[in-house]
Protein backbone atom coordinates (compact mmCIF):
# COMPACT_ATOMS: atom_id res chain seq x y z
CA UNK A 1 0.00 0.00 0.00
CA UNK A 2 1.30 3.44 -0.85
CA UNK A 3 1.10 6.40 1.82
CA UNK A 4 -1.60 8.90 0.13
CA UNK A 5 -1.50 12.44 1.14
CA UNK A 6 -4.33 13.69 1.97
CA UNK A 7 -3.48 17.53 2.03
CA UNK A 8 -2.52 17.17 -2.17
CA UNK A 9 -5.36 18.64 -3.12
CA UNK A 10 -5.56 21.70 -0.90
CA UNK A 11 -2.32 22.97 -1.85
CA UNK A 12 -1.52 26.39 -3.48
CA UNK A 13 1.91 26.75 -4.17
CA UNK A 14 3.35 23.78 -1.95
CA UNK A 15 1.53 25.00 1.35
CA UNK A 16 -1.79 23.86 2.30
CA UNK A 17 -4.02 26.43 2.66
CA UNK A 18 -7.03 24.84 4.49
CA UNK A 19 -8.11 21.27 5.15
CA UNK A 20 -12.05 20.79 5.29
CA UNK A 21 -13.04 17.94 8.03
CA UNK A 22 -14.82 15.09 5.96
CA UNK A 23 -16.80 12.84 8.12
CA UNK A 24 -16.06 8.69 6.96
CA UNK A 25 -19.70 7.31 7.02
CA UNK A 26 -19.69 3.85 8.54
CA UNK A 27 -19.97 0.80 7.17
CA UNK A 28 -20.79 -2.78 7.75
CA UNK A 29 -17.11 -4.12 7.22
CA UNK A 30 -16.14 -1.52 9.46
CA UNK A 31 -14.05 -3.05 12.27
CA UNK A 32 -14.53 -1.92 16.22
CA UNK A 33 -11.41 -1.73 18.41
CA UNK A 34 -11.30 -1.60 22.03
CA UNK A 35 -8.79 1.40 22.84
CA UNK A 36 -6.82 1.19 26.03
CA UNK A 37 -5.23 4.19 26.68
CA UNK A 38 -1.77 4.07 27.68
CA UNK A 39 -1.22 1.10 25.50
CA UNK A 40 -2.52 1.65 21.89
CA UNK A 41 -1.89 4.18 19.32
CA UNK A 42 -3.44 4.59 15.98
CA UNK A 43 0.13 4.31 14.59
CA UNK A 44 -0.31 0.77 15.33
CA UNK A 45 -4.04 0.20 14.85
CA UNK A 46 -3.40 1.67 11.42
CA UNK A 47 -0.17 -1.16 11.03
CA UNK A 48 -2.54 -3.84 12.09
CA UNK A 49 -5.73 -3.35 10.37
CA UNK A 50 -4.12 -1.68 7.02
CA UNK A 51 -0.26 -2.89 6.84
CA UNK A 52 0.66 0.93 7.47
CA UNK A 53 1.28 3.10 10.60
CA UNK A 54 0.48 6.39 8.34
CA UNK A 55 -3.75 6.36 8.40
CA UNK A 56 -4.45 6.66 11.90
CA UNK A 57 -5.80 10.28 10.43
CA UNK A 58 -8.22 7.55 8.88
CA UNK A 59 -9.23 6.20 12.07
CA UNK A 60 -9.88 10.12 13.45
CA UNK A 61 -12.26 10.42 10.79
CA UNK A 62 -14.18 7.59 11.31
CA UNK A 63 -14.57 8.77 14.84
CA UNK A 64 -15.08 12.29 15.38
CA UNK A 65 -15.80 13.35 18.44
CA UNK A 66 -12.25 12.70 19.59
CA UNK A 67 -10.13 15.57 17.82
CA UNK A 68 -7.07 13.31 18.87
CA UNK A 69 -6.11 10.22 19.93
CA UNK A 70 -5.01 11.52 23.63
CA UNK A 71 -8.66 12.30 23.63
CA UNK A 72 -9.93 9.34 23.34
CA UNK A 73 -11.08 7.31 26.94
CA UNK A 74 -9.84 3.92 28.40
CA UNK A 75 -12.20 0.76 26.56
CA UNK A 76 -13.57 3.24 24.12
CA UNK A 77 -14.62 1.11 21.45
CA UNK A 78 -13.57 3.26 18.20
CA UNK A 79 -14.63 2.91 14.82
CA UNK A 80 -11.95 1.42 12.01
CA UNK A 81 -13.15 2.34 8.78
CA UNK A 82 -12.47 -0.98 6.68
CA UNK A 83 -11.72 -2.31 3.91
CA UNK A 84 -8.71 0.80 3.38
CA UNK A 85 -9.15 0.82 -0.23
CA UNK A 86 -12.54 1.73 0.28
CA UNK A 87 -12.43 4.15 2.94
CA UNK A 88 -10.26 5.96 0.55
CA UNK A 89 -12.14 6.12 -2.43
CA UNK A 90 -14.78 7.83 -0.02
CA UNK A 91 -12.54 10.50 1.22
CA UNK A 92 -11.02 10.90 -2.44
CA UNK A 93 -14.55 11.31 -3.68
CA UNK A 94 -15.65 13.63 -0.57
CA UNK A 95 -12.26 15.67 -1.11
CA UNK A 96 -13.30 16.13 -5.07
CA UNK A 97 -16.51 17.38 -4.15
CA UNK A 98 -15.23 19.82 -1.61
CA UNK A 99 -12.93 21.18 -3.45
CA UNK A 100 -14.98 21.42 -6.70
CA UNK A 101 -17.52 23.41 -4.37
CA UNK A 102 -15.33 25.69 -2.91
CA UNK A 103 -13.16 26.81 -5.96
CA UNK A 104 -13.16 30.24 -6.91
CA UNK A 105 -14.67 31.02 -3.31
CA UNK A 106 -12.18 33.09 -0.62
CA UNK A 107 -12.34 33.81 2.31
CA UNK A 108 -11.53 37.46 2.24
Amino acid sequence: MSQYNRYSKFEINGSVTYMPFIKLLPKSSDKEYVYKKGRDRLDKISQLYYGSPSEGWMILLANPEYATEFEIPSGTIIRIPFPYRDTLDEFISKQELWKKLNEGSTDD
